[in-house]
C-alpha cells in the first residue's frame, strides 16, 4: 500500500471512520477535494500514530483546535 501524506486545513476535514479505515468521505468535503477514498487507512495524524476510530476523532479535533496545518498518512 502506497502512503499519501495531506496537508489539511484546521476545519471539519469530512470523513467517517470504523477503526483506522476510511468508511465515507462526505461529498464536497475537504477529504474529497484532496482526493481521500473509502477503504483507506489512516495510520498518522499530524505526528501521531492512531489506531482507532477514537484516535483517529481526537488528532483531528487536537488539530482544528491548534488552528494549525496538520498532517495525514
Amino acid at each position: 500500500m502506497a502512503e499519501v501524506v495531506l496537508d489539511v486545513e484546521p476545519k471539519p476535514f469530512g470523513i467517517k471512520c470504523h477503526g483506522q479505515e476510511i468508511t465515507n468521505v462526505s461529498a464536497g468535503s475537504q477529504a474529497q477535494k484532496l482526493g481521500v477514498k473509502k477503504g483507506w487507512k489512516v495510520v498518522e495524524i499530524g505526528g501521531t500514530a492512531v489506531s482507532s476510530t477514537a484516535d483517529v476523532t481526537k488528532a483531528l479535533a487536537a488539530g482544528k483546535k491548534g488552528g494549525k496545518k496538520y498532517k495525514i498518512k
